[in-house]
């Protein structure tokens, strides 16, 4: 492993460096992906293949200027999930105006930014070189005592969340740097470059549901629960039918409908992801993330079900045979559409987790 180490130190300087105070008003707490507490079995599978995550990169946000790294502060509360009051989905003709499904979240952080090339890149290097997350990693240990979140798809009891299980090493060694080759490769979505280039700053796609979790692990965090990503985009109580408030939805917020390429006309040699934060401030959420609308659609903890009430601090995490295995995932991406991409703060997705496509990620955080 100490090969892999020089490798990450020549790329920056080793250990965690200071990000820049960006959104969230008072209520942010600002800290790199590199810094943030891991919990002990983090820790340890850190230390026992000598792969900690390099320094981050000050290339993000609209001026290059901003750390990838910057986590901020989703303070808690009570909100409705997939309500905005407002919207409809007119492909499937569902509404989002019922207040019907109500969920309680602590306060936690949030990634400024999707994951980027950039910083995916060394985490594919540690996989390389024999790292794998400890079984039990990545839970919310600041949660329920310790035990986590709460799993709302046990019957006959409370259950809290497991972390990760080692059965899906080899779905990750396997995928984690020729993600989905078949359906990626082929339709001209980014898929990860092996070497630097001038897509490091954009946002890794095309990442299966099961290294999304492993890379959040890796990175000190967790993978976001549906509620919690939820209700960071809808901006908390607020609803909001747009991370941004209620302003109809143009190219001037966000990264949607092929905006880099100027029409509706598709050229899939090209890759049209934008450099993660390009569409900040005017796009950004409540709590200060970016590209929470368009880009690349992002990963969820969960499996796809539907909800259960009550659900304080929970996610639903084993599969429900009525909706087979697909895990959720929320937010438009850049090939998101007129008109489906306008209920997206509120609409649900369910994907394979072998079948990423469009799909990226971003990580939260202990608060």
């Amino acid at each position: 492993m100490l090969a892999f180490v020089g490798l990450v130190c020549l790329m920056g300087a080793c250990g965690g460096s200071a990000a820049h105070a960006v959104g969230g008003g008072e209520d942010a707490a600002v800290s790199t992906g590199s810094e943030a507490s891991a919990t002990d079995a983090d820790a340890e599978a850190s230390a026992e293949h000598d792969a900690s995550p390099p320094s981050c990169p000050s290339t993000c946000g609209p001026s290059a200027s901003e750390s990838c790294c910057t986590s901020l502060t989703v303070t808690g509360g009570t909100f409705y999930r997939s309500y905005d009051g407002v919207s409809c989905d007119t492909l499937t003709q569902t509404c989002f105006t019922q207040q019907t499904w109500p969920a309680t979240v602590s306060t936690f952080r949030l990634d400024r930014f999707e994951v980027t090339v950039g910083r995916y890149r060394p985490f594919a290097e540690a996989i390389a070189n024999g790292w794998l997350p400890a079984a039990g990693a990545g839970k919310h240990t600041h949660l329920h005592g310790g035990q986590g979140l709460v799993d709302s798809s046990a019957v006959g009891g409370i259950a809290y969340e497991s972390g990760w299980d080692p059965t899906w090493n080899p779905a990750l060694e396997s995928s984690v740097t020729e993600p989905d080759a078949d359906h990626c490769a082929t339709m001209g979505y980014a898929a990860f470059p092996p070497t630097p280039g001038p897509d490091d700053n954009q946002p890794v796609a095309c990442v299966p549901w099961w290294t999304a979790y492993a890379f959040c692990i890796w990175d000190g965090g967790f993978l976001p629960t549906e509620a919690e990503w939820n209700y960071a985009a809808s901006g908390g109580s607020q609803q909001r039918v747009y991370p941004w408030g209620a302003e109809a939805i143009d190219c001037t917020y966000a990264n949607y409908d092929y905006c880099l390429l100027g029409d509706a006309g598709i050229d899939w040699s090209d890759s049209y992801e934008s450099v993660v934060g390009a569409y900040s401030p005017k796009g950004d959420g409540l709590f200060g993330q970016a590209d929470l609308e368009g880009n690349v659609s992002e990963w969820a903890l969960d499996y796809w079900s539907n909800y259960v009430t009550p659900c304080v601090d929970c996610a639903f995490l084993q599969v429900d045979p009525a909706f087979g295995t697909e895990r959720i995932q929320r937010g438009a991406a850049f090939d998101g559409m007129l008109p489906y991409v306008l209920p997206v703060v509120s609409e649900r997705g369910g994907r394979q987790p072998q079948l990423p496509l469009n799909t990226g990620l971003r990580c939260a955080r202990a608060p």
